[in-house]
């Protein structure tokens, strides 16, 4: 298997995944309230699929915490490794 090889970013170690997690945040919330406000009891398809949107926004914070936002060039080689481990996952 052929080796990547990474190149630096023009911009450095730039980090853009707070800006990612912020925007995954936001709208979870307002997913959260939209489908708070409107469950009934019978509404179990609605409150699973809000339980998966909250699990794969577990997933996008941990991978923001792994490298997600940042050149490959400047992550260690076991951060790559949990990227895309909890990528593959997300």
């Amino acid at each position: 298997m052929k080796q990547e090889i990474f190149y630096p970013s023009p911009n450095g170690d730039e980090d853009n995944g707070k800006k990612y997690l912020g925007a995954a945040w936001a709208l979870v919330i307002c997913a959260t309230l939209s489908t708070a406000v409107r469950v009934w009891w019978d509404d179990y398809n609605m409150i699973f699929g809000q339980f998966v949107n909250l699990v794969g926004l577990g997933l996008v914070t941990a991978e923001v915490f792994n490298g997600l936002g940042r050149h490959m060039y400047y992550l260690q080689p076991d951060q790559q490794r949990r990227f895309y481990l909890i990528g593959w996952l997300d």
